[in-house]
């Protein structure tokens, strides 16, 4: 069973970058399998601070964890301060997933924590390799866990 911690950039990234929560940040961080690091498409404050954001992944996470960048309020475009061109550029220099979701209108929420599940499964779970193994009546092929 997997495990989702949270955590806002307007309550808690200064608090991180004066130190006075580093060891929960760490904790969070320390272990994680996947990470989604969020911005508000109609904040662009949210949208600078990925970079600070990113950093403290880097330097608290496994370098294995995997990293989606997700851009929400998909649906206030009449709103919108960062454009999806911007957000995926943005992932693009990170070298991560990115996706646009509304938590208002339910848009790509499900889908963004399957994307994480599926490359966190897909890196965490054994291979099948496929092996041959001679016999008196010709090759037997059987699938085993490497």
């Amino acid at each position: 069973m997997g495990h989702c911690w949270t955590g806002t950039f307007q309550d808690y990234h200064e608090h991180i970058l004066q130190g006075y929560d580093i060891l929960n940040l760490t904790n969070m961080c320390t272990g994680a399998h996947g990470i989604i690091v969020v911005y508000d498409v109609t904040d662009r404050e949210s949208f600078r601070a990925v970079d600070n954001w990113m950093a403290d992944v880097d330097k608290f996470a496994s370098e294995s964890a995997i990293k989606l960048l997700v851009a929400n309020k998909a649906d206030a475009d009449e709103k919108r301060k960062v454009s999806l061109q911007e957000g995926k550029d943005l992932a693009a220099h990170y070298n991560v997933k990115f996706m646009e979701t509304s938590a208002k209108t339910a848009q790509n929420v499900m889908e963004a924590f399957s994307t994480l599940a599926r490359e966190i499964k897909g890196k965490v779970m054994p291979k099948k390799k496929t092996v041959t193994t001679p016999s008196a009546s010709g090759i037997v092929r059987c699938n085993n866990e490497l």
